[in-house]
């Protein structure tokens, strides 16, 4: 996005991201706000992994612009990792799963499972569906954890059955791939994604 605007000096273009901050370089200075859209937008492509950055010269406007993340597992996993350790000073873990269903059920109600794998997982974890029954599941907790997430599956699965109208989501197999501390493990918790992934396609007719 490119405006025409006063732009935006050098020391103010990280200040511009902050919460409630208005820089006054704005020849609208007529316009009010909470000086808190730009910092929504950042948070924003944060969550999503991405990156905004804004160019600015004085007397010559602004440009805005974000990236994100190709659709890829190690693509998307490699800067959550990073984001992971810059948040927590490197002291978070993160447990892989692989989480699988009978390879003879129908798309449909496999589609049905993914669904609700994406709906029962939190803004920090990752889903990655690599086969049509076949999902990998990054969790940001240390190994002894991973039970409170397999005993959250099979309750949630439960109380979901109990008012389903259509065919019962069936169990959902969870094997606990590897855990680690996020810092200097960078490269063995992406390889460790990648031999599940090469497993999992050579595991299809």
């Amino acid at each position: 996005m490119s405006d025409n605007g006063n732009g935006i000096s050098p020391e103010n273009q990280r200040a511009v991201f902050h919460r409630f901050k208005q820089l006054g370089e704005s020849i609208r200075s007529s316009t009010k706000g909470f000086g808190l859209g730009l910092n929504i937008a950042k948070e924003l492509v944060e969550l999503n992994l991405g990156h905004i950055a804004v160019e600015s010269k004085v007397g010559c406007g602004s440009t805005f612009s974000f990236t994100l993340p190709p659709a890829d597992p190690t693509e998307v996993l490699r800067p959550y990792l990073m984001r992971s350790e810059m948040l927590h000073n490197g002291s978070t873990q993160v447990s892989l799963i692989q989480a699988d269903v009978d390879e003879s059920l129908g798309a449909g109600i496999a589609d049905d499972v993914h669904t609700f794998l994406s709906c029962l997982l939190r803004s920090a974890d990752l889903l990655f569906r690599v086969g049509l029954t076949q999902w990998l599941v990054v969790l940001p907790v240390a190994e002894t954890e991973v039970l409170a997430f397999r005993q959250r599956v099979e309750k949630t699965i439960n109380a979901e059955n109990r008012i389903r109208l259509s065919e019962p989501l069936p169990d959902i197999r969870l094997k606990c791939l590897g855990a680690w501390s996020v810092i200097n493990n960078h490269g063995q918790i992406l390889d460790r994604l990648c031999a599940a992934i090469e497993t999992t396609e050579a595991s299809c007719p």
